[in-house]
């Protein structure tokens, strides 16, 4: 999986040393929570998490925002972008395989 633009460049960002997945990050429009992910989040017809990075963007740019809020953000963009990731991964090397047998 290849990093956000954002962060692809190690050396000029400080990133997290440890990213906790259990919690709840909301960020605009934008929330992802384990325990709402569906539990048939990965099927061939599912849905990718809804995701508006000009939308976060221009949030980011544009305002003085709380410590916790540019890190809800931050996971946000990392989170969603990799739930998709990993969903297109799913339907295309399950779904298509399962198409290619029946």
């Amino acid at each position: 999986t290849l990093l956000p633009i954002a962060t692809r460049d190690r050396s000029a960002v400080a990133l997290p040393t440890t990213l906790h997945y259990c919690q709840r990050y909301e960020f605009l429009d934008h929330m992802f929570a384990k325990r709402k992910v569906a539990h048939d989040f990965f099927r061939c017809d599912g849905a990718y998490f809804p995701f508006d990075v000009k939308a976060i963007l221009r949030e980011l740019a544009s305002s003085n925002l709380k410590k916790n809020e540019v890190r809800n953000a931050f996971m946000i963009c990392h989170l969603i972008p990799m739930m998709n990731a990993a969903l297109d991964s799913y339907k295309r090397d399950v779904c298509a395989a399962a198409a290619t047998t029946t």
